[in-house]
């Protein structure tokens, strides 16, 4: 048995074929992450919470105007309401009830009756049950 021998065709430098350049392998480049867009969004998260708290602070001052607006009104027509009842409590004493009647004409009825609503009797006021 004849062993051959295998041997690697020789490379071709010519015109015709170039040389082929020597392969490295190159390892990826490490681009760091861009630092803008985070802190725009920090910027902008703290800017929108900075104005809902101006906001929610003004509404609450606005509010708090508007509650003591309120209780100065509601004290002052509590004051009203007294002031309206005690009125109506003064004029309706049996005095001034009389002074207002004889003002008006009326005078006083000297034959007082007294209707049984069970009998439909009409009694005086002297007269016994």
């Amino acid at each position: 048995m004849t062993t051959a021998r295998v041997t690697a065709p020789a490379p071709r430098h010519s015109a015709e074929f170039p040389a082929r350049p020597r392969l490295t392998v190159v390892r990826p480049r490490v681009v760091p992450p861009a630092k803008t867009p985070f802190a725009l969004l920090l910027v902008g998260l703290l800017t929108s919470g900075l104005a809902a708290l101006l906001l929610l602070n003004t509404t609450l001052n606005q509010n708090s105007f508007t509650v003591r607006t309120l209780r100065v009104t509601s004290a002052r027509l509590a004051e009203q309401q007294q002031a309206l009842e005690r009125d109506v409590a003064v004029e309706a004493t049996p005095r001034r009830l009389a002074e207002r009647s004889r003002q008006l004409g009326m005078a006083p009825n000297d034959n007082l009756a007294f209707l049984d609503l069970a009998t439909g009797a009409v009694r005086s006021a002297g007269e016994p049950r």
